[in-house]
């Protein structure tokens, strides 16, 4: 998680608003991670000193939002997701969204990120990354395992100490 902290506050140098845009589906057991995370840091970071923080859930058509994120005009986009990387349940990894390749494999919406990212970077200039968190489930049906669960309050607050930090 130091490493991941580490990345973000390089990723967020010079932030001054900090859109957080929450991708997955609540009836896919892990998929739920970026809603949840959106969710809670939008709910309990409204102001992080002078960064102004607006969380957006995009649940399975995060495109369906462009406009209002556009409107809001954030100097800093973090998208988060589950993302199946081969690797522990829970566990974290920060891309830039044009860095996305191929064996990385997000969620349950159809437009790709790195699309999305794409059309809102032409839109306005902006830092966009994601935020992907290994799934332990995705079946239908299925409420987030633990191991999601407590990753995604452990990356809510480390998000929030880098934000105070600005």
């Amino acid at each position: 998680m130091q490493k991941l902290k580490s990345q973000l506050k390089k990723k967020l140098e010079g932030v001054c608003r900090l859109g957080i845009l929450g991708v997955g589906s609540e009836l896919r057991g892990d998929d739920a991670v970026g809603l949840c995370v959106a969710r809670n840091l939008g709910r309990k970071t409204k102001t992080a000193g002078p960064v102004d923080v607006r969380a957006f859930l995009g649940h399975t058509a995060p495109e369906s939002l462009t406009g209002e994120i556009k409107k809001f005009r954030p100097t800093h986009l973090l998208i988060v997701d589950a993302a199946s990387m081969n690797k522990a349940p829970g566990e974290a990894c920060l891309f830039d969204a044009q860095d996305i390749r191929e064996g990385i494999s997000f969620s349950t919406h159809r437009m790709p990120l790195n699309i999305l990212a794409s059309y809102l970077r032409q839109s306005f200039p902006c830092s966009i990354m994601v935020l992907g968190i290994q799934p332990q489930t995705l079946d239908f049906g299925q409420k987030p395992s633990k191991a999601v669960q407590a990753s995604a309050r452990v990356l809510c607050r480390v998000i929030r100490e880098v934000l105070r930090a600005r």
